[in-house]
């Protein structure tokens, strides 16, 4: 993973349980759950077979513009494929969709294989990124059940090893479109940047840690008796970055406090391998109370590079507003110029990034973006036209695109272990 954020639950929250389902066809496949009990998992040997409609991988279909046309409809839709190695992806068109669609893929592999789908619309846009349904569930196999919010003249499923594991073998899709399900709403949420420290503070299944109140001068002497104007700097940053989206951003330098139902980011201590950390990726805003830590601490990296008191307040800034964009479902990309980037160069974070539209980061999936606009006020909701302005506006600076100093990306630089998204 990146130098901000830890062990990316493998979790892939649920975002709404939905009423049970029965899938026609095969009488072993089961339906949706009506509450959290987990799902029974899919058969792949007798998954499809005797079946005429099952559809069986045939072409090379390892990009959106050579992927293998499926449409579905609301009866299942079988399809097998095989996953030749870790490079691999296949990619399926299911045909086009509008408003209300909700398009439910389930996966099965054989013992060989560790998988993860992901769906895309017609722009290679992500939709969903998952790669286990519900790890505390005990179900560990892909799952996607997302209604549409957009039309598509095509939705795609894409199907590859989880990154970092080089498995291989055989797989089984089931996927089936219901028209007319409700579009979900969007749903605002309040964020508290903690300043003053907290006790027992817990991040997913890390252990509970004590976060001392933030002192600059922990990153660096230099910033001795700065620490009310990196905070001013950093609050009026994160507030920048979430301009345009139905957010509200307290903090407690303003006298701000927690409530007991806001989300909650800690500003504080040290980690040997980490800028910032978070609970886990929060597809769609389901869950309204959760945390996340900058271990501003560990800013200490960026000492060599003599920065002003600005630039750490945009490095600081970056890192928080990632954290906050895991919490409401954002995954990595690759682009230094973004927010949930995990690419970009120590120098690249003193500069202010920005949310916008950027390829997946390889740990993420080999292919496809992630328009974090987009993404972000179908959550939280918003006005599109202010959220997309700034970002029009920074990228007609031409110094916004100038060359960085060359050298190791920050993960790189501070040495860090290659969990991710997909770390068992």
């Amino acid at each position: 993973m990146f130098v901000r954020k830890v062990k990316q639950a493998r979790i892939a929250r649920q975002v709404i349980f939905l009423s049970a389902i029965v899938l026609s066809g095969c009488g072993a496949l089961v339906g949706l759950p009506d509450d959290n009990r987990p799902r029974t998992t899919l058969s792949l040997a007798a998954l499809g077979e005797g079946d005429e409609s099952t559809f069986y991988e045939s072409n090379s279909n390892d990009m959106l513009e050579s992927a293998e046309y499926v449409p579905v409809g609301s009866e299942q839709q079988v399809i097998r494929g095989h996953i030749t190695s870790r490079s691999d992806v296949d990619v399926y068109d299911l045909g086009p969709v509008v408003i209300g669609d909700r398009i439910v893929v389930d996966m099965t592999t054989d013992d060989t294989l560790d998988g993860v789908i992901v769906l895309f619309d017609e722009d290679g846009t992500a939709l969903l990124v998952n790669d286990h349904r519900n790890v505390y569930l005990g179900e560990t196999q892909p799952f996607v059940d997302v209604v549409m919010r957009r039309e598509a003249e095509s939705c795609y499923v894409a199907v590859s090893p989880t990154p970092g594991y080089g498995s291989y073998g055989d797989y089984g899709l089931v996927a089936f479109k219901q028209a007319g399900a409700p579009v979900p709403t969007s749903r605002p949420d309040v964020v508290l940047l903690v300043f003053d420290g907290g006790t027992n503070v817990r991040v997913g299944g890390r252990a509970p840690i004590d976060v001392p109140p933030f002192d600059a001068a922990g990153i660096d002497a230099s910033f001795s008796g700065r620490t009310d104007e990196i905070i001013d700097q950093v609050v009026a940053g994160i507030r920048e970055d979430y301009i345009g989206f139905d957010i509200t951003i307290l903090s407690t330098s303003e006298d701000d406090a927690y409530d007991g139902t806001m989300s909650r980011l800690f500003f504080g201590t040290y980690d040997a391998a980490l800028l910032g950390v978070a609970e886990g990726i929060d597809e769609f805003n389901a869950t309204s109370s959760q945390e996340a830590i900058v271990f501003t601490d560990t800013f200490a990296a960026f000492a060599s590079l003599a920065p002003s008191v600005t630039e750490m307040s945009n490095a600081i800034a970056n890192v928080a507003s990632h954290e906050v964009g895991h919490l409401l479902g954002l995954v990595h990309t690759r682009d230094a110029l973004g927010v949930m980037d995990v690419t970009a160069s120590l120098n690249d974070l003193l500069r202010n990034q920005d949310f916008r539209r950027s390829p997946l980061y390889a740990d993420v999936f080999p292919i496809g973006h992630q328009d974090a606009i987009q993404t972000l006020l179908d959550t939280l909701g918003g006005d599109g036209f202010v959220a997309r302005l700034k970002q029009y506006a920074k990228d007609s600076d031409p110094a916004r695109f100038r060359t960085a100093p060359s050298g190791p990306s920050a993960r790189e630089q501070l040495r860090l272990s290659s969990c991710g998204l997909h770390e068992h």
